[in-house]
């Protein structure tokens, strides 16, 4: 079945076969996706970029093929009827109660998003194999999940995960995938690092999915748990490998610092130094991006206006019993500076 241009680039950067340069292709889809009211606009990072990294960590060929088709029946679907879908998201926000609008992301969830769950009920019950569905169910909860990362509102990806287990009907693997989404979503447990050494099941929502040390977003083995090897396999990866860099893994680290942060259950001297050691991977994806590219200025912009740093130091009570983190984050880590070329603010 012939693909959209759209689609088919999305194939020729995500495939694992992929030879094109990323920034040339990036360039190419945002200039598509801007004009259009496919993803929200209101985030530092387009949702985009959680796209891109989503299909890139498909591992099965099978898995690959059926969500680009499906996106792509998806992205027709919304571009005809953009304000059904914008009008969706409202009527959900407005059946969220009232507490649970506050906190976390306050950017509206995209329109191609809500589509994609609306459609999923018709995927979920053709007759593609088990495998593909639990793998394209995967997928959705990582597009989700990075949504959540960037800033969309948690609570009503939360609300349209619940959607998503009803239409799982009798699919106990994909429910499950959607159910624990759900809970991180509303923060159940609390955040923890874990480290990956240490004898730990795999989630199922990660079958079908490349994980590890491939990018900064396998960071997070969920939202509400970091993997804090993965930092120094990261450092290793970027430093001497030459990784490509994205504003995704930049808002990653940024995210998975502020987590940690907040956290209120992380022993101090493990806060301390996961915090340092992302600190050092944040400063070798900088070094990663050359002097004059546009990413650099993006980059700033964006720590710049980083909500959960700014609330970290100007708004958010902190117990004392935190404050060593705090000054593990500023000394002689301004962010910024490394940004800067006089390295200094």
């Amino acid at each position: 079945m012939p693909l959209s241009p759209f689609v088919s680039i999305l194939r020729a950067c995500c495939g694992s076969s992929s030879r094109f340069p990323p920034q040339q292709i990036k360039t190419l889809l945002h200039s598509f996706v801007a004009p259009s009211l496919l993803l929200q606009a209101e985030t530092p990072v387009s949702p985009l970029e959680a796209l891109l990294e989503s299909l890139s960590a498909i591992a099965q060929p099978a898995t690959f093929e059926a969500t680009l088709v499906f996106l792509d029946e998806s992205i027709l679907r919304c571009i005809r009827t953009p304000f059904k879908y914008i009008d969706d998201y409202a009527e959900l926000v407005l059946n969220i109660s009232g507490p649970q609008r506050q906190g976390q992301g306050t950017a509206a969830v995209s329109p191609l998003v809500m589509t994609i769950v609306e459609q999923f009920k018709f995927f979920i019950e053709s007759d593609a194999p088990r495998g593909v569905k639990l793998g394209f169910s995967t997928w959705l909860a990582r597009f989700m999940e990075s949504c959540a990362i960037l800033g969309e509102n948690g609570h009503a990806l939360a609300a349209l995960c619940n959607r998503l287990v009803e239409l799982c009907g009798y699919d106990k693997a994909s429910k499950g995938v959607f159910k624990s989404l759900k809970q991180d979503l509303e923060g159940g447990g609390g955040f923890q690092l874990v480290n990956r050494e240490s004898p730990e099941p795999t989630p199922k929502r990660y079958g079908g999915i490349i994980s590890g040390e491939k990018r900064s977003r396998d960071l997070f083995r969920s939202l509400r748990r970091l993997d804090t090897q993965a930092i120094e396999n990261l450092l290793r990866l970027y430093r001497d490998v030459g990784a490509e860099v994205s504003l995704l893994d930049i808002v990653v680290i940024c995210r998975a610092v502020g987590s940690i942060l907040d956290g209120s259950t992380i022993n101090e001297g493990d806060a301390c130094a996961a915090i340092s050691k992302l600190l050092g991977l944040l400063k070798a994806l900088f070094e990663r991006i050359p002097r004059g590219d546009g990413l650099r200025g993006r980059a700033k912009a964006m720590l710049a206006h980083d909500s959960i740093w700014i609330e970290s130091f100007l708004h958010v009570p902190v117990d004392p019993g935190r404050v060593p983190r705090y000054i593990i984050f500023s000394t002689g880590n301004c962010p910024l500076c490394l940004l800067d070329e006089s390295k200094a603010c």
